[in-house]
């Protein structure tokens, strides 16, 4: 519980920083993508933590973690933002409207990026 806590604190405290509205720096953008990805795949992967973390971060995600700030942080130059649109509209998706089971043809395609 306390490792999904400090998890989700990270990623709130990078998007929602009240002192710097700035875009982020091309690491913070890659941060962003890698938290994203790990939610991605817990929410797919594990029905237990799909429950925890839905049930306990909802109102998170639908009022303070939403796609239209974050993206509004990352330069469109950037290479990572072509892939982080769909990948926080996809983990939105599944925490808001409950849909953890996504047959393999639907799920959001990953890439590496490092």
């Amino acid at each position: 519980d306390e490792y999904f806590d400090l998890f989700i604190d990270a990623l709130s405290r990078l998007i929602m920083n009240k002192d710097n509205k700035d875009p982020f720096s091309p690491k913070n953008a890659l941060y962003v993508y890698q938290f994203f990805s790990i939610l991605s795949m817990l929410l797919i992967n594990s029905k237990m933590l799909f429950e925890y973390i839905r049930d306990r971060y909802v109102e998170d995600f639908k009022y303070f973690l939403k796609e239209d700030v974050i993206l509004s942080r990352i330069p469109i130059q950037y290479p990572v933002y072509r892939f982080i649109p769909e990948l926080i509209r996809s983990v939105h998706h599944r925490i808001l409207y409950g849909e953890p089971n996504y047959n393999s043809l639907n799920r959001p395609k990953h890439h590496q990026l490092i």
